[in-house]
């Protein structure tokens, strides 16, 4: 069977329309991934801050590269990431101060996984609640939380909904703003988060997927080769960089069938007229927004006028026009 025809077998739920609805600014420092079977490329590393309509809450969905890492990580990790060093915007606190909004006003942190490029520093953020599915509290964000007001979204617990093309979805404010969604498969409890950006009637969505698919090729409409990113993948034979938590050779992926399985959940998602889909590293939409910083924080436009200015494209892959190392 064709990827095509999985994408149009999966069952598809109704996404529930409403009048809450949520601002969404990204922020983006940048990370040299590892290599595709066709470039080495400069890609940025998202967070989104989020702000509640009406209650004003604001949140953030994933922290990005903690600005401390050289010395707040681990010495495995320190040395897994220096052969290619994350170049650093800024701290997330420190840039929210920035744009004139308090860091100690956030009130939730959504993790979309445990990796160190996502879960970022959560101590400028003192009374936000941490969110994550299981797996994600392990390694370095469990050793920030520790003390902290948590909710772990395990699926065989929490009350949950099937909402468009996934079969676990959580509301997290209560009003459908912000739907929590059950993407595994690039690790165990990876979340997306589908954000309503305007409200009923015709109400349009973000889905902010995290690494469902850690490259915008994964998410294109072409054939490749789903073992993207496997390690060791810089230096030499005689210097392998390994990855500090898994054996040499490995696949991106914790779990390559259900990561798959979200794959294709999420290119469902995407084909909905009104759902725009930004990944975590998304090259392609950071390639415009660069330019046009007023998508970016600390500038206000952000993305959530997405359908009416235009700003979904159509996806695919152009390795020539990727930033060449």
């Amino acid at each position: 069977m064709s990827i095509d025809a999985v994408i149009a077998a999966l069952p598809f739920s109704p996404i529930p329309e409403g009048e809450s609805y949520c601002e969404v600014t990204p922020l983006a420092q940048i990370i040299t991934p590892s290599s595709s079977a066709t470039a080495l490329y400069r890609a940025p590393t998202f967070s989104f801050y989020v702000k509640h309509e009406p209650s004003g809450k604001t949140l953030f969905f994933d922290l990005g590269i903690r600005y401390d890492w050289e010395t707040g990580f681990a010495e495995d990790l320190r040395n897994f990431i220096k052969p290619a060093p994350p170049v650093m915007v800024g701290d997330v606190g420190a840039l929210l101060k920035e744009g004139g909004a308090n860091p100690e006003d956030v009130s939730g942190v959504i993790i979309s996984h445990r990796h160190w490029d996502h879960t970022g520093n959560i101590a400028p953020f003192p009374k936000a609640e941490v969110v994550g599915g299981i797996d994600t509290f392990n390694a370095d964000l469990g050793r920030q939380t520790a003390g902290r007001q948590t909710l772990v979204l395990d699926w065989s617990r929490v009350k949950s909904s099937k909402i468009g093309s996934f079969d676990h979805a959580y509301d997290y404010f209560g009003d459908g703003s912000i739907w929590l969604c059950d993407s595994a498969g690039h690790t165990a409890g990876h979340l997306s988060a589908l954000v309503r950006t305007t409200p009923s009637p015709n109400a349009t969505y973000v889905l902010l997927s995290g690494d469902t698919c850690h490259h915008p090729f994964l998410i294109s409409p072409t054939t490749h080769n789903f073992r993207l990113a496997t390690y060791p993948a810089r230096g030499g034979s005689d210097n392998p960089r390994k990855h500090p938590g898994l054996p040499p050779p490995c696949c991106m992926h914790s779990d390559m069938e259900r990561a798959w399985d979200t794959v294709c959940r999420t290119r469902r998602m995407e084909a909905e007229d009104n759902v725009m889909v930004v990944l975590g590293h998304d090259y392609v939409y950071w390639r415009e927004w660069r330019d046009n910083l007023n998508r970016l924080w600390p500038n206000k436009a952000g993305i959530h006028g997405w359908k009416k200015d235009g700003l979904k494209m159509e996806r695919k892959y152009e390795p020539e026009k990727y930033d060449i190392q």
